[in-house]
């Protein structure tokens, strides 16, 4: 589960944006399953360039005690960000000048830098060991023909810059359709995109993910207004697809907008009583506020229960897989009970038919999970007799 994490809102609630801060928050996250690490605006605002023997380069040390905290609670992806050549267009405050003050940076050559830091970011994300959690988000929801032009210009000059490039997704990507194919390597449909026929006979270094933002009425919701068996589902409708993760476009939007937005600063006064703090999206109550803000730090919601428990459903499975091959492997394996698992593994359509059709009934869920518990254990015997 990768659910994006921005920060800005954390900076204007509280102050501040310190590991200790980033550290409380992703405790909070971990618990849920769903700790992410820095991005975009996070990933810029702590970029530092440096000059040393008439050149520059790229400072990441500021980074590095966020990365940590992600994965020390249980994080297991890591967006590898870059900066568009755009961005070297004007000037940046990022230039570590005469003793430690911070001056201007803009290269004459913008393209030649935004290709650097790529290829510094890489060998960084090597040298500190993040490279295995690695995915490279070129853009997201490729909808026009002007964003996947950008999307596949961007990728060929990554490949001239490097020969090997993490997986590469872009949020809202359809397979055979959104005319990327070749240039990503995770497809990441909403799930009214989705065809399941898009994604057979994918190349075995192609996978499928699912993205959700808004609201998408007849499909797995995770609004406030939406029943709570909703978030929990999602990632039982993953396994259904053998989708290998799940992407959500934010976890803190408490303000819609910038919190600099003239709009939003009475809010931003009286932030902790606020009654529309968090409610970003009157058409989609509680979209990507999965926790929120309280003066002693951030609390989760209940939806991030309901999403902790459909990450552990996934969990269950990917247990029972793993087990069945293990005494597959070994010849250990009746028909009968193989026939069980199987049936398991592929997820009974009275729990999940279709990304549309599925179960309302925690009681159903609970006696599938306690059915996949009771075959682990039966699997996990047989493996221990040997």
């Amino acid at each position: 589960m990768n659910i994006w994490f921005h920060g800005t809102r954390i900076q204007t609630f509280y102050g501040d944006f310190s590991p200790e801060r980033f550290e409380q928050i992703m405790g909070v996250m971990g618990k849920y399953h769903i700790a992410t690490g820095i991005r975009d605006n996070m990933f810029r605002s702590l970029l530092r360039v440096k000059k040393a023997n008439g050149k520059y380069e790229f400072d990441f040390s500021r980074m590095t005690p966020y990365y940590d905290i992600a994965l020390k609670n249980h994080a297991n992806v890591l967006n590898l960000e870059y900066l568009d050549p755009e961005y070297f267009k004007t000037p940046q405050k990022i230039l570590i000048g005469a003793g430690g003050k911070l001056e201007n940076f803009m290269p004459d050559d913008p393209v030649a830098a935004s290709n650097q830091l790529f290829q510094e970011t890489i060998r960084y994300f090597k040298e500190k060991g993040y490279y295995q959690y690695a995915l490279l988000q070129v853009s997201d929801e490729p909808w026009s023909p002007e964003k996947q032009e950008y999307i596949r210009k961007t990728v060929q000059r990554f490949r001239t810059v490097e020969k090997e490039l993490p997986p590469t997704i872009s949020a809202g990507a359809i397979r055979n359709r959104s005319n990327l194919n070749g240039y990503i390597t995770i497809w990441c449909p909403q799930f009214p995109q989705f065809n399941p026929h898009d994604y057979k006979d994918m190349p075995v270094n192609e996978s499928l993910y699912f993205y959700q933002c808004l609201y998408k009425p007849d499909f797995p919701m995770f609004m406030i207004d939406r029943p709570g068996i909703e978030p929990r589902i999602s990632s039982l409708v993953c396994w259904k697809y053998q989708a290998k993760g799940f992407i959500y476009w934010a976890s803190e939007q408490w303000i819609a907008g910038h919190p600099s937005a003239p709009e939003n600063q009475k809010k931003l006064k009286n932030r902790w009583i606020h009654e529309e703090w968090g409610v970003p999206f009157q058409s989609a109550p509680g979209d990507a506020c999965f926790i929120y803000p309280t003066k002693d730090g951030v609390v989760a919601s209940l939806r991030a229960q309901y999403i902790r428990d459909g990450i552990e459903d996934y969990e269950y499975l990917a247990i029972l897989k793993q087990y069945r091959d293990i005494v597959s492997k070994k010849g250990k394996m009746d028909s009968e009970l193989r026939k069980k698992i199987e049936a398991l593994l592929k997820i009974p359509d009275n729990i999940v038919k279709a990304t549309n059709v599925w179960t309302c009934s925690d009681l159903e869920l609970a006696e599938f999970r306690n059915e996949v518990a009771e075959n682990i254990a039966k699997l996990k015997e047989i493996i221990t007799k040997e």
